[in-house]
């Protein structure tokens, strides 16, 4: 028993250094992208959950016997059911709002049109507030259960968390609604994950909840430990202990210890597309983005194998600007010959030449292939992505927002 304690005591201790300098770290570093985007309110309160839970198995684990004798203190046996409920819960519901919130920033009606979209009506449910007033909504079942079970004889029914001893015909009464329990649970993960699988996810959440995911349906697979005493199957007593105390700690180190690592790095900022590029070839061949798709429809929309030719000799003509080279030089003008453009000394009037060709000539054959289309919706999205990203972490103004919106809009409208 003295044994226990210290190893109890022992493993208690290195979870608190663990997860209360990473709990405070969160806290200073929510303003961080990697964080901000999580949902801070909701990455703490699973963080600070998660660690509550954690440290209730190792008591459950190392203080078993203890629990189950006779003269064990009730009211605490109480408390701990009442704690261990309200802390699993608080872990399991902040991950399903938290893929919500995903959700629900990232799914795009059909139409794309933002002035009637779902979200523009009912985006205050992406903020913390809402969020967290959701939270308590899902959450006062479990309060009131947590209070009826220090009242009444609820208890009896408890998961086999609980340190209680009981008649057969309870246990497996327990036993019955705890695996049913946990089945829900897992499936509402596997239903996020599925949902969520064609989501275009900016946040880089789909995998933290797929992770988080398999490793609840593994750990449910040691639930059915318990089922020993009916000859089913025959584990370790705290077999499934073990497995949600595992269980536990990954899920801290996806949901808390990673992104928290990743608020330490540089942040990337994505090359910004706007509509307004789409209608500028300077723009265009200024872009990465835009200049493979032009490139790519000479190829495969237009069929046109010297377009891409004229986009290659356009660009060494701009290397040589910024770098002028007797080697690049010569390239240039053995391709402008092999083009047919008129020959010069002057590499400024090779590049003229050929731009003149691109916008007279492939420019508009660009505009209207299916590559082009395609790349105006996708900027579209991303806009609409980008706007919604602001209203969810209010770090524009709503007016200045609305301004946006209306403009990429009437935009899209535009060129429709």
């Amino acid at each position: 028993m003295e044994i226990e304690k210290y190893l109890c005591i022992i493993w208690i201790g290195i979870e608190g250094l663990i997860y209360v300098p990473v709990g405070i770290l969160l806290l200073f570093r929510s303003a961080k992208v990697p964080i901000k985007n999580m949902s801070p309110c909701l990455v703490h309160l699973s963080h600070w959950g998660n660690y509550i839970e954690t440290n209730l198995l190792l008591l459950a684990i190392f203080f078993k016997d203890s629990c189950n004798s006779e003269t064990y203190n009730s009211a605490w046996q109480y408390t701990y059911q009442s704690i261990s409920i309200i802390s699993r819960y608080t872990l399991f519901f902040s991950y399903v709002l938290r893929g919500y919130r995903v959700y629900f920033i990232f799914h795009l009606d059909k139409n794309r049109d933002e002035r009637d979209s779902y979200f523009r009506k009912n985006k205050q449910r992406t903020h913390q507030k809402w969020l967290l007033k959701a939270l308590s909504i899902l959450m006062s079942p479990i309060f009131l259960l947590a209070i009826f079970n220090s009242i009444s004889a609820v208890h009896k029914y408890f998961p086999t968390s609980s340190c209680f001893s009981r008649n057969t015909v309870f246990e497996l009464y327990t036993l019955m609604i705890y695996i049913a329990i946990s089945f829900i649970e897992e499936l509402i993960f596997v239903i996020i994950v599925y949902v969520l699988r064609n989501v275009n996810d900016d946040f880089k959440m789909q995998k933290e909840l797929t992770f988080v995911c398999l490793i609840w349906v593994i750990a449910g697979v040691f639930k059915i430990d318990s089922m020993k005493r009916y000859h089913i199957l025959t584990f370790t007593d705290n077999g499934w202990r073990w497995a949600s105390l595992i269980r536990d700690n990954i899920a801290m180190l996806a949901t808390s210890f990673f992104p928290l690592i990743r608020t330490y790095y540089g942040e990337d900022f994505p090359e910004i597309l706007t509509i307004e590029m789409l209608q500028s070839l300077d723009l265009i061949l200024n872009c990465r983005v835009t200049l493979d798709a032009f490139e790519q429809a000479l190829m495969d929309d237009i069929n046109d194998d010297k377009g891409p030719e004229y986009i290659h000799l356009w660009l060494k003509c701009e290397c040589y600007k910024h770098d002028p080279d007797m080697d690049i030089e010569k390239d240039i003008k053995m391709q402008a010959m092999k083009l047919e453009i008129p020959e010069t000394d002057y590499i400024l009037v090779i590049q003229a030449h050929t731009y003149s060709i691109l916008q007279n000539h492939y420019y508009p054959k660009f505009r209207n292939s299916a590559t082009f289309r395609y790349l105006e919706s996708d900027i579209a999205r991303q806009q609409i992505y980008q706007h919604r990203i602001m209203a969810a972490n209010r770090n524009t103004s709503s007016r200045r927002i609305e301004s946006e919106l209306k403009e990429t809009v009437s935009q899209i409208g535009e060129e429709k």
